[in-house]
């Protein structure tokens, strides 16, 4: 196996992978929650910057993710949001 197959599994045990999901919609942002709710560093993108802007505040705009599951993620730090795509080259793994 190789050494960067066996960095990513790592950081994947460890907790300390850096996850961008691409797309904050229906899809995405549930996609996002859940992954930093398992305890992964999980940075949304997004052009729409009301979208952003929502998450950068705290407030969830999508009726199915959890009130309290995304308030929790989004105040531990976990879920973080921008609406460029400058920090992309910062995530090991990215969703789209």
């Amino acid at each position: 196996m190789s050494d960067s197959l066996e960095q990513f599994r790592k950081k994947i045990e460890e907790k300390s992978l850096k996850i961008g999901v691409i797309g904050l919609g229906y899809v995405g942002l549930p996609l996002a929650v859940e992954l930093a709710g398992k305890g992964f560093t999980t940075l949304g993108i997004d052009l729409d910057k009301t979208k952003v802007g929502n998450i950068k505040k705290g407030k969830n705009y999508i009726g199915d993710v959890d009130d309290e599951e995304f308030k929790r993620v989004f105040e531990s730090g976990k879920l973080t949001a921008e609406d460029n795509y400058n920090a992309i080259g910062s995530c090991d793994a990215i969703f789209i």
